[in-house]
């Protein structure tokens, strides 16, 4: 964790390396496919274009039955894994008021020197467990440091050197090494699979890591966390909608017409007629609504798995790990919402404002 660049001659090996694997008749297509997307990202990386691959998109797409039918066999999905008392639970939480719109962005500066020792702390008094995987596995974790970054810091993991590349946006948050380096370890341990609660882990160490920071220096900056709680308060005001629309679909067993479809999705959105198909693209048949409940739902969870942690002090990856495997989203207790509550208003108390 010492070294904030990448040498180039790793990129190129990896290239070699990926042609080489390409040419194995034992590989499956899904594999095969990765590779060749991974040998994309490294010569990309090769060129010091370290931004995420973008999407491609089709601007000369029309909606259609097929768009419709592929939306509402999804909400159908979405609206079966959720059920009626989650759906019930966030309106409420909604109409608390707990998470609220922030806005502060002044947040505490520590450069990544600074990140390292103090992550290394935090799983050291936080987690055993994970501090011994980190020190096993630290020659397969990257780091490339960059200030020109247009997306947020990520960690990506490669199938063709079994490895976990590490890109941080210097411009992001104090807790952003150890959020990242949170999802390599996991990446390690085996713990990808794409669930709600894919985030949890690395959310519950930043909120843990600015404990630690607050014990270290006797304050945080309000934007260290609000930022966090304003993306949060975001995602939970459009997911109120857009459980409403599965509700509305549901009534009708998920079978509309096109013309039906539309004005539904509209009038539950609120959208004007330029936005609707895009969120149907991006929202719905992808996966712009999925990522908000994968952050939110990780969120909430992570503020619960702080509460445990405080209260019985077992290595906090314990903690962690069972929503790692599952697939249940038990979110029908609205107790819970004084455990936000008093998170929140413990973190306001901390808070120097600029």
């Amino acid at each position: 964790m010492s070294k904030w660049r990448i040498d180039k001659l790793y990129f190129e090996k990896s290239i070699q390396k990926g042609y080489k694997l390409l040419k194995n008749s034992k590989i499956d297509e899904d594999e095969r496919e990765h590779i060749k997307e991974e040998i994309i990202m490294f010569q990309k990386y090769l060129n010091n274009d370290f931004e995420y691959l973008d999407e491609v998109t089709d601007d000369n797409l029309e909606f259609n039955e097929q768009l419709k039918d592929q939306a509402l066999r999804k909400l159908r999905r979405r609206y079966k894994l959720l059920g009626n008392n989650l759906i019930t639970y966030f309106q409420k939480l909604y109409d608390s008021h707990i998470l609220t719109e922030k806005d502060n962005t002044h947040t505490y500066y520590l450069n990544m020197d600074m990140q390292k020792e103090l992550t290394m702390k935090n799983y050291q008094i936080n987690s055993p467990y994970l501090t011994s995987v980190l020190l096993k596995n630290k020659d397969k974790i990257l780091f490339e440091k960059n200030n020109k970054l247009e997306c947020s810091s990520y960690c990506y993991y490669s199938f063709i050197n079994d490895s976990q590349i590490i890109v941080i946006n210097t411009s992001d948050h104090c807790y952003t090494l150890n959020h990242e380096l949170e999802h390599a370890l996991e990446n390690i341990l085996g713990y990808n699979n794409c669930n709600y609660f894919q985030e949890v882990g690395s959310i519950n160490f930043e909120m843990l890591f600015l404990d630690l920071l607050y014990n270290e220096n006797g304050f945080i900056c309000a934007g260290d966390y609000e930022e966090r709680l304003f993306n949060m308060y975001w995602y939970l005001e459009e997911l109120v909608k857009y459980f409403d629309l599965m509700e509305e679909l549901a009534s009708k067993n998920f079978n509309v017409s096109l013309n039906d479809f539309k004005k539904i999705v509209m009038n539950k959105i609120d959208l004007l007629d330029i936005e609707f198909l895009d969120y149907v693209l991006d929202e719905i048949i992808g996966e712009g609504k999925d990522v908000s409940m994968t952050y939110l739902f990780s969120y909430l969870q992570a503020i619960k798995i702080r509460k445990m942690h405080s209260l019985n002090q077992i290595d906090n990856f314990e903690l962690i790990k069972p929503y790692l495997i599952t697939n249940h989203y038990n979110f029908n207790n609205i107790n819970d919402f004084k455990i936000y509550d008093d998170y929140l208003n413990d973190m306001a108390k901390r808070t120097r404002y600029k």
